[in-house]
């Protein structure tokens, strides 16, 4: 939680679509680590529990609660109350790394989904800055040409010039964009 703080500031200070989804790719990949530690210790947990379930003896199997745990009541033998003993202990941390795991996949597909979209507003932000620049120049020009005309005199070439360039750059900026968000929706790792 405190890396993911971390990355939350960093967020917060991040200039650009391309710092912004840098750190949600790097968000992504720290809670990817999260349940990849989450599945080791379940993993972990679960080898332990059966190496301890082999060493009891298969009266006191018989024993076995809902929950999975096996009942010391009437169990004699010192050897074998530590094996179940420490088996339960296991079986009680198998659910507990269950819960964690459910938990860790969760958050990890709830942050995908957000990161993808979030990456996609970023990047779509940053082109709507650069089409109202343009946009602006052109209304600019336009106002210019209505100017000139409105005192009689004819806009000379270079304003038409101007305005084809200018939707020139628009065009090539949407275009740029299209293929910003392509590219940001295929490298989004799972």
């Amino acid at each position: 939680n405190t890396q993911i703080d971390i990355l939350d500031s960093k967020m917060a200070n991040a200039s650009g679509y391309k710092a912004k989804n840098k750190v949600l790719q790097e968000e992504l990949e720290l809670r990817k680590k999260i349940v990849q530690k989450q599945q080791d210790a379940y993993k972990q947990t679960e080898t332990d529990a059966n190496a301890y379930y082999k060493k009891i003896s298969s009266k006191y199997k018989k024993n076995k609660n809902d929950s999975g745990t096996i009942s010391t009541k009437g169990v004699t033998d010192k050897t074998q109350l530590k094996y179940i003993k420490t088996y339960n202990a296991y079986v009680r941390q198998l659910a507990t790394n269950t819960l964690d795991l459910a938990k860790a996949q969760q958050e990890y597909a709830t942050s995908l989904n957000e990161a993808k979209i979030a990456m996609a507003d970023n990047i779509e932000a940053e082109y709507d800055n650069k089409l109202s620049l343009v946009d602006a120049r052109r209304n600019q020009l336009e106002s210019e040409i209505s100017l000139s005309e409105e005192k009689g005199q004819v806009a000379s070439s270079k304003y038409y010039e101007l305005l084809g360039q200018n939707s020139t750059q628009r065009l090539g900026d949407l275009k740029s964009e299209k293929k910003e968000l392509e590219k940001q929706l295929s490298s989004v790792r799972m």
